[in-house]
C-alpha cells in the first residue's frame, strides 16, 4: 500500500545576522499556526543572505 508521507512546507524571511548564522522567521498564514517560528542557518551554508527560504519537513518513518 501506498500511503503518503505527511509533510509540512515552511517560507521563512531573513530576520537577523548573527556572528556565524543567519536567522529567518517563518511567514505565518491567516489562519494557521506556527510550525517552527525560526530557525538559524550556518552563512557557511549558502554564498550570500538569501532573503526568504523555503523548508520542507517530512515524516521519514
Amino acid at each position: 500500500e501506498n500511503k503518503e508521507k505527511p509533510k509540512a512546507e515552511i517560507e521563512l524571511i531573513f530576520e537577523r545576522a548573527t556572528k556565524n548564522t543567519w536567522k529567518f522567521e517563518e511567514v505565518i498564514q491567516p489562519g494557521m499556526a506556527a510550525v517552527m517560528n525560526s530557525l538559524y542557518i550556518q552563512k557557511s551554508t549558502f554564498n550570500k543572505q538569501p532573503d526568504r527560504i523555503k523548508v520542507t519537513i517530512e515524516v521519514i518513518e
